[in-house]
């Protein structure tokens, strides 16, 4: 063999390696990051929806029912179970604000750190530093239940009753939407609710 014809051949066999070389490493290796890539941002992609409909900045709802008192709500922030088809109704708030309007019956003003609402019923579960304005009364607790369906108000934990002329601290206050009434008990059937007047203390 010469050496000019070996010299042929080894150039050969270089080149050859040389596209083999760049087939292997640009070719095959962009086809696989081009598979990665298109799994990488569609995870993203699932991961952003879900963050995006999971997160939410000052939401509101509102309802209305068949006698015209309508229900409004907002929170400065909430969020929602997507996962889990037994929660995806409810959505947990910070920051609330809600206001109720009763037909012939006055507003309700509603304030809490907290809250739980169901979108399917409208009832809500308002927690944390519950404040309730209702026409010359303000009722402060710890929870407040609003069962939207039932048309009734618990609020109960911690509640303090007051209005420009007394103060009065019992277990459980009902109002009732239908009526406008206001119900205070007791847990246990041998105390009695206790009310300060700007007069007198009443056991």
């Amino acid at each position: 063999m010469s050496i000019k014809l070996g010299l042929q051949l080894l150039f050969f066999l270089l080149i050859v390696v040389i596209l083999s070389f760049f087939y292997l490493t640009f070719f095959i290796s962009e086809k696989d990051k081009a598979n990665i890539s298109k799994s990488d941002i569609e995870e993203v992609e699932n991961s952003l929806n879900e963050k995006v409909s999971n997160k939410l900045v000052n939401i509101e709802y509102n309802a209305t029912d068949e006698s015209g008192n309508s229900y409004y709500i907002n929170a400065k922030t909430a969020s929602i179970e997507m996962g889990d088809n037994k929660m995806k109704n409810f959505v947990n708030m910070d920051g609330v604000v809600s206001i109720i309007k009763l037909i012939d019956k006055g507003i309700i003003n509603i304030y809490s750190d907290k809250a739980v609402y169901n979108k399917s019923n409208h009832d809500t579960f308002f927690s944390g530093n519950v404040n309730i304005e209702y026409l010359n009364n303000s009722i402060y607790s710890e929870n407040l239940d609003f069962i939207f369906s039932e048309k009734t108000a618990k609020i109960f934990n911690g509640v303090n009753f007051k209005n420009n002329t007394s103060n009065l601290i019992t277990d459980k206050i009902i109002i009732n939407m239908n009526t406008g009434d206001i119900k205070l008990t007791m847990d246990n059937i041998d105390q009695t609710v206790s009310l300060k007047s700007k007069y007198e203390l009443i056991n």
